[in-house]
């Protein structure tokens, strides 16, 4: 799995430069790497979203993809898991 500052300049959504400085102010603030990026302007949450999804090789989920449990979803996976464990339902 490569660097998501690599990944992302790879991809061209930033340059060496942006990735630098980016870098500093995760230094400076202690955000994380895509939080410091869109906190910029540099990049979008679904830029993130995409670069982290390609380097971990899954699908990127959208809004779309997200369904509303079924009844039976919810007697296996009770609401507490599903909030402690960040479980979501998807098509």
């Amino acid at each position: 799995m490569g660097r998501l500052g690599d990944t992302l300049v790879a991809a061209g959504v930033i340059d060496e430069a942006q990735l630098r400085d980016a870098l500093k102010a995760t230094a400076r603030t202690g955000q994380r790497l895509g939080e410091a990026l869109v906190a910029a302007g540099r990049c979008t949450e679904q830029a993130i979203a995409g670069a982290l999804a390609e380097q971990l090789g899954l699908p990127q989920a959208t809004a779309a993809d997200l369904a509303a449990p079924a009844d039976g979803v919810r007697t296996l996976i009770g609401a507490t898991f599903a909030r402690v464990r960040q479980v979501v339902p998807l098509r």
